[in-house]
């Protein structure tokens, strides 16, 4: 059941029949809450809804954070709608990187805030693609201070370096945007370390049409489920397996509170099976709509073989059951 109970980019989730224990979620998905800097409207906003949901009866809140911040600043630094980090882009000589600093300074910031309401409201906050070392600095600051805050990484945050976009390449144009390698090895530390909690696809897939646009005009994101499970494995080679799948499926369930995550008898049969098989990405043959990813190309060590959702085999070797086979079973 979905319920509007503040303002434009935020609402609570309420779990009622599939998950009886009650679990809103507030999410928010406006870059600046109707403000014009993320940090001044967001705050009172998410106070608020903190306090909506408690009214409704949510037993349990858990605040996720899109991280869309960061592009509302970047849009007003960087007007032409080129939204990556590199210097070269922002009119400034290749020896100077101030600009680029202070819009990671600027997009970290926000993470600030959300320590301190979650400090404050004693709530579980959940911030995602988690994209520069600032914040991962932050989410330890949190855990220092007893502060309950879960994080997650994207495969291309942890792989791909902001000097992808040379050529002005819209399949790499994402929000967060890429970062630089001093971000990248930060990220790498913080899931070995634990910092980092869950994997995430972010996978937002768009038409070839769309991103064939001018940078400035095409859409952020790209297709991210058909790589994701081998761009984290070949991101980081030296994971344990039982780490990755910790991951990719344990944690994630356990921050949701949802059933799943395990192989136990009685939990849900939702599983992918995977194996230590080279591959190399072809866009072209992905299932998915959306047929862009700057993956294109990339040669990955690990890859799905099967996934089985509600106890049905949905895909086999690459081959996706349509859902009316599936259905006459």
């Amino acid at each position: 059941a979905r319920e509007q109970i503040s303002s434009k980019g935020l609402e609570t989730i309420s779990a009622s029949q599939r998950h009886p224990a009650h679990l809103a979620i507030v999410l928010a998905n406006d870059p600046g809450f109707g403000s014009p800097l993320p940090q001044v409207g967001a705050v009172p906003v998410l106070l608020r809804s903190i306090v909506g949901a408690e009214k409704a009866g949510a037993a349990r809140i858990l605040v996720a954070i899109d991280r869309v911040k960061g592009l509302l600043v970047q849009q007003e630094l960087l007007k032409t709608g080129r939204v990556p980090n590199h210097v070269e882009w922002c009119g400034v000589t290749s020896g100077e990187d101030s600009l680029p600093s202070l819009i990671e300074q600027l997009a970290s910031e926000f993470d600030g805030y959300l320590v301190l309401i979650a400090g404050d409201t004693k709530k579980p906050f959940h911030i995602a693609h988690v994209s520069t070392a600032m914040s991962v600095e932050l989410v330890r600051f949190a855990r220092v201070q007893n502060i309950a805050i879960t994080c997650e990484v994207t495969p291309h945050h942890l792989s791909i370096g902001d000097d992808r976009f040379e050529g002005f390449r819209a399949d790499a144009k994402v929000n967060p945007p890429l970062r630089l390698e001093r971000d990248i090895a930060a990220l790498r530390a913080a899931v070995r370390d634990g910092t980092i909690d869950a994997f995430a696809s972010d996978h937002a897939p768009h038409t070839r049409e769309e991103k064939a646009q001018l940078l400035a005009d095409a859409p952020v994101g790209f297709s991210g489920l058909e790589t994701a499970l081998g761009a984290y494995a070949a991101a980081l080679p030296d994971l344990p397996i039982a780490r990755f799948v910790t991951l990719l499926s344990v944690n994630p369930a356990r921050i949701l509170r949802v059933p799943g995550g395990s192989l136990r008898v009685g939990e849900p049969a939702d599983v992918t099976i995977f194996a230590e098989r080279s591959w190399r990405v072809d866009a072209s043959t992905f299932y998915s709509l959306g047929k862009n990813t700057p993956f294109d190309g990339a040669l990955f060590p690990r890859r799905a073989i099967a996934t089985i959702v509600g106890g049905a085999v949905v895909m086999r070797e690459g081959v996706v059951r349509e859902r009316a086979e599936l259905e006459r079973r």
